[in-house]
């Protein structure tokens, strides 16, 4: 799982950025960073191979000026430093992270190839194009692959086109495109405000007077929030310093549960909380599998977050920091081991 952060305040969101993905990392993520803010109509943007210290230590991140911004931490995988979100439309306009994955919305394949090689047809070139096989990315018959992400972004790109704004153009983009996904889009053209959408995975709003927040964890939100809510399931958003927007997303081919078995969840994680062995956020996850329904896409993500939430508020659980191999043998990633206070 990765994760992803975002910035609306009057302050440098930089800093804020930065400590708020730090924050996240070891329950996912870590292995590669980027960040990306707005200021004066432009987007400024770092990412690296490596965690929020390698992104310091690589880059001037910390100095990226404006008070909007999106952050993102991706899990261990395939790729170059291209492969590292933020993705970029061709004259860097807009930009897009997203976690999550393809999951079972979307089993059109003839459909995803003809989405993907129009956007080629159209001049589109993929930074993330690679002459190898990447598993659960897009490979196209002669066996080179593509970034998923980097696709939709693009996909986006294309849909303003023909869209008055810029949440009909994440609608019709997710429509064509569902996946088990939330994503944060940051566009010049609206410098003031973050666009998202949410089919399933976890994605937290935070807001107090003068700023808007938001992360794929609450964990990570300072104590001062005036609320804290979890963005609504299958939906649209524009997010700006002292509001939000939410509109429907008009279809989705599987159904998201909507109903989350947070008493089952929370007695399984308890059971498995030792002082011997830490667990991960993916133990826990993985735990509550079979507690969703077969049919339906689950917010197992989410409901393991927020347990995880509360029994901190409990003082039930504590957290340990440590680290396990990065992408290449001489970085390494950061790993939260969760321990019974």
């Amino acid at each position: 799982m990765c994760n992803l952060a975002g910035y609306i305040g009057k302050e440098q969101a930089a800093p804020i950025l930065l400590k708020m993905i730090k924050d996240q990392e070891g329950f996912g993520g870590g292995y590669y960073t980027g960040i990306i803010t707005v200021h004066e109509g432009k987007l400024h943007w770092r990412k690296v191979i490596g965690d929020c210290d390698e992104l310091l230590k690589q880059t001037d991140a910390l100095d990226l000026p404006g008070t909007v911004g999106i952050v993102h931490s991706r899990s261990k995988g395939f790729g170059d430093v291209e492969w590292a979100h933020p993705f970029l439309n061709s004259d860097e306009s807009i930009a897009y992270i997203l976690n999550g994955h393809m999951g079972s919305f979307y089993e059109n394949k003839s459909n995803e190839r003809a989405l993907i090689e129009g956007l080629l047809n159209d001049g589109y070139k993929f930074r993330t194009m690679v002459s190898e096989f990447v598993p659960d990315m897009f490979q196209f018959d002669n066996g080179n692959s593509i970034h998923t992400s980097e696709a939709i972004c693009f996909m986006l790109d294309y849909m303003r086109r023909t869209s008055t704004n810029w949440n009909e153009a994440l609608e019709k983009a997710s429509n064509s495109y569902p996946s088990e996904t939330v994503g944060l889009l940051l566009c010049a053209e609206t410098p003031d405000c973050i666009h998202a959408v949410r089919f399933n995975q976890p994605l937290m709003i935070g807001r107090s007077a003068d700023t808007t927040l938001l992360s794929s964890t609450a964990l990570i939100f300072p104590d001062n929030l005036d609320s804290i809510v979890q963005a609504p399931i299958k939906s649209v958003m524009k997010f700006n310093r002292d509001s939000f927007e939410v509109r429907p997303l008009s279809s989705t081919v599987k159904p998201i549960a909507d109903i989350l078995p947070m008493p089952e969840g929370y007695n399984k994680i308890e059971a498995m909380l030792s002082k011997d062995k830490g667990c991960t956020f993916t133990d826990f996850k993985n735990s509550t599998m079979r507690l969703w329904p077969r049919d339906t896409a689950p917010q197992k993500d989410m409901m393991v977050y927020e347990i995880m939430r509360l029994m901190r508020q409990e003082g039930k659980i504590r957290f340990e920091d440590c680290s396990v191999e990065g992408i290449t043998k001489n970085l390494s990633a950061p790993l939260k081991l969760i321990f019974p206070a």
